[in-house]
């Protein structure tokens, strides 16, 4: 990214919030601010990407169930089928 490009983003979020986003930071071990939400954009396109496609984002279990990953913003996606 060529620095010139950059932007700066402000947020106000409630401390509950903020409390999340610390935890994340220190289970993940990130750095910094920057850095977390770098990544949770990067998981956030790819999960787009998929959805896309049409498949399904979730999580699988141990014992191989299953689980989707329920998302009001993904939810709003739309598939290459009902396009």
């Amino acid at each position: 990214m060529d620095k010139r490009e950059k932007r700066r983003i402000q947020l106000e979020l409630p401390k509950e919030c903020f409390a999340h986003i610390e935890r994340m930071i220190n289970e993940t071990g990130t750095t910094t601010y920057r850095n977390l939400f770098l990544e949770a954009i990067t998981l956030l396109e790819v999960a787009v990407e998929e959805i896309k496609m049409g498949n399904k984002i979730g999580f699988q279990t141990p014992n191989g169930e299953f689980r989707p990953l329920i998302s009001t913003m993904l939810r709003n996606v739309r598939t290459s089928s009902n396009e």
